[in-house]
């Protein structure tokens, strides 16, 4: 097995505990306090953090240093208007290219996602979801739909990994595969409008699910402790 480089272990290391929900969404990730740890330069810790940032887990604000990604309700929001519109117009046209094969693997994703989420599996859950939506967004017919839907999907999932209600309250369960399942449906049975109807419930639900709640979080030179 290949030896990680110092800035693999920084860029696991950090990602992990943001995953986790160890590290606070707007705390600092001061470079200093990684490099005392692991007592090495910072090069390195700069590298991880840009990697991070470009994946929506960190910012990096000038002048101040890199921060834990910590997104307004507000730009949440946004995102997830956005997406939604995107995801409404994608779905209308890939109802006349889909086949049964598609349907068959659709639902396929579905039974996989259904696994993940009985295994409070975070990672799995968003990698799953994400694969549903943008096999549907890849059948649409549109060249440039896929590509923006998948950078919304990935802003949008950052959210998921910091907020949602699932993997905090055991007793909530999430609607996501039931809203998947009646997508296929409605896609099937090519009815439009309601397809338009239930992915905006989709995407209401979604956004109804996350909220900041009080989580175990830690210090960050603790974390490079452990």
């Amino acid at each position: 097995m290949k030896k990680m480089t110092v800035e693999e272990i920084v860029y696991h290391k950090v990602k992990d505990a943001i995953i986790h929900r160890q590290l606070a969404p707007g705390q600092q990730l001061v470079e200093s306090t990684i490099s005392e740890q692991l007592k090495i330069s910072r090069s390195p810790i700069r590298n991880a953090l840009k990697h991070l940032a470009d994946e929506g887990f960190v910012n990096l604000v000038k002048n101040k240093g890199a921060f834990v990604s910590n997104p307004t309700r507000e730009e949440m929001l946004q995102a997830y208007d956005l997406r939604k519109e995107l995801e409404k117009m994608a779905a209308v046209r890939a109802m006349y290219h889909l086949t049964e094969k598609d349907f068959l693997i659709l639902t396929d994703i579905v039974e996989e996602e259904k696994k993940v989420l009985g295994k409070n599996d975070l990672v799995g859950y968003t990698e799953t979801n994400k694969k549903f939506h943008m096999y549907i967004a890849s059948r649409s017919g549109n060249y440039f739909l896929p590509e923006f839907i998948e950078k919304l999907i990935n802003q949008t999932n950052i959210y998921v990994i910091l907020f949602d209600s699932f993997f905090i309250e055991e007793a909530y369960q999430p609607l996501g595969t039931k809203g998947h399942l009646n997508i296929i449906r409605l896609l099937k049975n090519r009815q439009p409008d309601l397809l338009r109807e239930e992915i905006d419930k989709h995407f209401s639900d979604a956004m109804d699910s996350t909220s900041q709640q009080p989580s175990s979080y830690k210090s960050l030179d603790s974390i490079f402790r452990q």
